[in-house]
């Protein structure tokens, strides 16, 4: 149940909107040291920038994608450009891949910050903002 609706949140929005929400609810919940990083990802998936959004996936490789933040960069990292560094023939991810892993960092956050799912719907839902521009 608590998936659903989840899934129903996440439909209300773009990709690009959905990259920026999750990027302020992780930015309630997560340790200090990560904001700066959580704010690049916000301003990256409004206004891509290659170069930026390659040193988010490097500090995500770092991270570990099998974090919320790491997991949302990659999402980021995936949303637009090659995944080949420059000068290599370009490779593009299959473009459902976006919207997988953005859902895999809902289920993260609601997870993570509550024992309860059906609670952490609820918080993440109810911490969700109106992004201006998107």
């Amino acid at each position: 149940m608590w998936e659903s609706e989840l899934k129903n949140w996440e439909r209300t929005m773009s990709q690009q909107e959905l990259g920026v929400h999750l990027s302020f609810i992780l930015h309630k919940f997560v340790q200090p040291e990560l904001h700066p990083m959580l704010e690049d990802i916000a301003k990256c998936f409004q206004c891509p920038e290659d170069t930026l959004r390659w040193e988010i996936f490097e500090k995500a490789q770092t991270l570990g994608f099998d974090t919320p933040t790491g997991a949302l960069a990659l999402a980021l990292f995936w949303s637009h450009g090659s995944m080949s560094p420059e000068g290599l023939e370009p490779v593009y991810p299959d473009p459902s891949l976006v919207q997988q892993m953005l859902h895999c960092v809902s289920v993260m956050c609601v997870t993570k910050f509550t024992e309860i799912p059906e609670h952490g719907t609820q918080l993440i839902i109810s911490h969700s903002v109106k992004v201006g521009g998107t």
